[in-house]
């Protein structure tokens, strides 16, 4: 799978055109939030990651590691609205995702949610561990832990913390 980071109005700019080109032939949309608090009505939103392709996922930085703001969260969030309402959403923990977008921009996304996989999960079977990657893990094989260590990899040669 290809990730882009839309870091610049250049980059933003491009994502929006393509997103209004092909918004109609995609009606499920994977979304994830990135915040700074496991608090919902505390949380501000840091990132926000969107798949509605196999093999493509984007992610959209409106702060950095300090606060700094990014990309322009007044711009950001409408328009990501615009393309989820209608959509069939699916993802892990949505059930948090879609409270903080409620409380944070007043804007309810709870009618598109399709799936959820941490619910899925508890469904399926009740026993910890809970965590999307754990279960990965479990489900997938060792294979899928070995994305977790790039990632982790990557967070501290970028300054970043896992806690």
């Amino acid at each position: 799978m290809k990730s882009f980071i839309i870091d610049t109005q250049d980059l933003w700019k491009d994502f929006v055109s393509f997103v209004k080109e092909s918004k109609d032939a995609f009606d499920i949309v994977s979304f994830d939030l990135e915040t700074n608090s496991v608090e919902e009505i505390k949380a501000q939103v840091w990132g926000i990651g969107l798949a509605f392709q196999d093999s493509e996922a984007f992610y959209l930085p409106l702060r950095d590691k300090e606060g700094n703001s990014i990309l322009d969260e007044n711009e950001v969030v409408p328009f990501v609205s615009n393309l989820l309402a209608g959509k069939k959403i699916i993802g892990n923990n949505l059930a948090y995702d879609v409270t903080v977008w409620k409380h944070r921009y007043n804007i309810d996304l709870s009618m598109y949610v399709h799936a959820d996989t941490i619910l899925m999960k508890h469904t399926l079977n009740e026993e910890p561990p809970f965590g999307l990657k754990e279960v990965s893990v479990i489900e997938l094989g060792p294979w899928a832990d070995k994305a977790q260590e790039e990632l982790y990899a990557s967070i501290e040669a970028n300054g970043g913390s896992t806690t």
